[in-house]
C-alpha cells in the first residue's frame, strides 16, 4: 500500500498472517530465496534508499537510469532498466493482459508450481551452528566491543536480535534488542543479528569496534574475501562491507 506518496511493506495486521509465515518458511525451498521474500516485505533490502540510512553514499538514485530513487518497488520491478528482463520470461509475458487468477484458485496454483519445482530440484542439506564456550574478555583501551546474539524465544513464539557495546572497562555503554516479526531460519537469523549489530555501531557512530558473536558457521562465512553462496551469504557480504568502515 502507499501512504503520503511511499510505498510501506508487510500485512496490516501481522497477527492474522502469522500462520502463513509459518507455512512460509516450512517450505521445501532453498532457504535463501525465503529469506529475500521476507527481507522484501519488511523492506530490508539493500537498496540505495536504505543504505543512505547507514552509508556516506552520494545520493539513493537508480545506479541503472539514474533517474528515479532506487526504493524496493523501483529496484525488483520498476526501474525501466528491468522491463528487458522482465519480458524476456516466458511466463511473464504470458500473463501481460490476461485476467489474474481467482482467490479460490491460487491456493491450487501455488501448490503445482511447487511442487514442479521441487521435482527438479534435490533438497539442500541443513546447516548446524556449532557451539563452543568461551571466556568474555575486555576489548583494549582503544577498542570497543560489541556482542551480537539471536535467540528464539519458545514462551512468545518470536525470535529477537540483540546487542551489547562494552567498553575496555567492561562496561556497557549501548544496548540494542529488537523482535523479528517473521522468524528465518536459525543460521539466517543468527547473520541477521551480526548486520543489525553493525548497523547498530555505525548509527551510533562509533569507531574502532570488535565484532563478536557465537556462531562459527556465520562468523567462518564474514571471514572470507569470496562472495558465500550459503543461504545467508547475501547478509553476510552486506556486512562484511558495511565493516570495512570502521
Amino acid at each position: 500500500m502507499e501512504e503520503g506518496g511511499k510505498i510501506t511493506t508487510g500485512p496490516l495486521n501481522r497477527g492474522a498472517h502469522k500462520n502463513f509465515w509459518k507455512l512460509f518458511w516450512s517450505l521445501n525451498v532453498p532457504s535463501k530465496i525465503c529469506h529475500f521474500i521476507w527481507r522484501a516485505c519488511i523492506d530490508s533490502l539493500p537498496t540505495k534508499r536504505n543504505l543512505i540510512k547507514h552509508v556516506s553514499i552520494p545520493n539513493a538514485l537508480c545506479e541503472r537510469c539514474g533517474s528515479e530513487v532506487e526504493d524496493l518497488a523501483h529496484a525488483l520491478w520498476g526501474c525501466i532498466g528491468l522491463k528487458g528482463i522482465w519480458w524476456e520470461i516466458d511466463a511473464c509475458r504470458a500473463r501481460v493482459g490476461s485476467p489474474s487468477l481467482l482467490l479460490s484458485q491460487i491456493c491450487k496454483d501455488a501448490r503445482e508450481r511447487l511442487n514442479e519445482f521441487q521435482a527438479a530440484t534435490i533438497p539442500l542439506p541443513l546447516s548446524a551452528t556449532a557451539s563452543h564456550p568461551t571466556r568474555w574478555l575486555p576489548p583494549s583501551p582503544l577498542h570497543l566491543k560489541a556482542n551480537c546474539d539471536a535467540a528464539i524465544f519458545n514462551d512468545l513464539d518470536c525470535p529477537s536480535l540483540g546487542s551489547v557495546t562494552w567498553n575496555s572497562e567492561g562496561l556497557v555503554i549501548a544496548a540494542l534488542s529488537e523482535r523479528v516479526t517473521l522468524p528465518p531460519p536459525v543460521d539466517d537469523l543468527e547473520a541477521f543479528s551480526w548486520h543489525r549489530s553493525v548497523t547498530f555501531a555505525i548509527e551510533l557512530g562509533f569507531q574502532e569496534v570488535i565484532f563478536e558473536g557465537d556462531s562459527v558457521v556465520v562468523y567462518k562465512h564474514l571471514r572470507t574475501t569470496s562472495p558465500s553462496l550459503a543461504s545467508f551469504g547475501h547478509i553476510t557480504d552486506e556486512t562484511r562491507n558495511l565493516v570495512s568502515q570502521f
